[in-house]
């Protein structure tokens, strides 16, 4: 009988990394691994990862979508932005993504451009909560207090 030493803890990159030794390197494989490594602050490699995922699937948005945190966290604004404006391009009706691109307008002081994608966060998804709190959290910017409350509740 084969023996076993013990079991070795992955971290969630690491384990992910494993599995596409074995599987491959898919979208959604590389896409995770992606995430996992931003989360962990390996923004170079989380880059890379998700670089990738669009070359394997320039057409999808999740990849554009999680690259533009990682840009926005390495400094690079301006291809955070392209990266929004490509996942609401290519799905939308992934209300996160209106709302990401959303929230980086209103951070820039451009009100109306974050209300639109609020309100297409809001379309996209009526059932989902995220847009409307996007949203409630502008209302009072608009010197719209009520639709604040209306959104939040």
């Amino acid at each position: 009988m084969a023996e076993f030493g013990p079991a070795k803890r992955l971290d969630s990159a690491s384990h992910l990394t494993a599995t596409g030794a074995i599987m491959g390197t898919p979208y959604y494989m590389l896409c995770n691994r992606g995430k996992a490594r931003w989360m962990k602050g390996d923004l170079a490699e989380s880059e890379a990862d998700l670089d990738r995922a669009l070359e394997l699937a320039p057409q999808m948005a999740w990849a554009p979508l999680l690259r533009a945190k990682v840009r926005r966290d390495r400094g690079n604004p301006d291809g955070a932005r392209a990266d929004l404006d490509r996942a609401v391009a290519f799905d939308p009706g992934l209300a996160g993504g209106w709302v990401d691109r959303g929230l980086d307008r209103q951070g820039r002081g451009a009100l109306p451009g974050a209300r639109a994608d609020f309100d297409a966060a809001v379309r996209a998804a009526p059932d989902d909560p995220e847009g409307y709190q996007a949203r409630g959290g502008l209302r009072p910017a608009e010197g719209d207090a009520r639709g604040a409350l209306a959104d939040v509740t």
